[in-house]
């Protein structure tokens, strides 16, 4: 004979159910101490890692210049983000359509501005002719910090370049980035085990 269980056994089933899933989800989505994976700060001036690195193949250590040796990877300054966009202002299908467009309305081709170069710019105190504006002088691109250490770490950008730690092994497939995010958790422990890896690499000669 089949035996019903009393409502207040159910009850607590049923709840006990939903507790464990609703804990599950909170232990899957919870941040961590230390766990910053996904940290996507805006930027004074909008940069795709995608284009540069990815498309254009420009290396990070034109932008990053200290990375490979120095402790800090270095954030790239407005003069070398001009030593290219002095000349390129916009993406090449966009500086092709306005030439295309002067020459049907039989006009002068303008000067095609992109908006993130625009920003570029304006921090640099010029209008899209490269012109100084009145009342504005060159300051230095704020740029926001993607990847942060606590005080209490110590990490050394060029000693892990000279033994062959590539980039995209603790930054991600940046490459891949429109907008840069933090895509490793870097906390303590993904530290360690990247080092008893290497240790172990080295133990058996891989």
């Amino acid at each position: 004979m089949l035996r019903v269980p009393p409502a207040s056994t159910l009850v607590l089933s049923i709840a006990a159910a939903l507790g464990l899933a609703l804990l599950g989800w909170a232990a899957a989505n919870t941040r961590w101490p230390g766990n910053d994976a996904g940290y996507m700060p805006e930027q004074p001036v909008p940069f795709s890692h995608r284009l540069h690195a990815g498309e254009l193949e420009v290396g990070c250590s034109y932008c990053h210049s200290s990375a490979d040796e120095g402790r800090y990877a270095g954030m790239p300054s407005a003069s070398t983000c001009m030593n290219c966009h002095r000349f390129v202002s916009a993406a090449s299908e966009t500086v092709k359509s306005e030439i295309w467009a002067a020459a049907r309305e039989g006009r002068e081709v303008r000067r095609v501005v992109s908006d993130a170069v625009r920003a570029l710019y304006l921090s640099q105190g010029l209008d899209s002719d490269l012109q100084p504006l009145p009342g504005t002088s060159p300051r230095p691109i704020a740029w926001s910090e993607v990847t942060r250490f606590p005080d209490l770490a110590y990490f050394h950008h060029g000693a892990h370049s000279r033994v062959g730690v590539e980039c995209d092994e603790c930054h991600g497939p940046v490459y891949e980035m429109e907008r840069t995010f933090l895509a490793e958790d870097l906390s303590m422990g993904s530290c360690v085990d990247c080092y008893r890896e290497a240790n172990r690499s080295r133990s058996y000669g891989d």
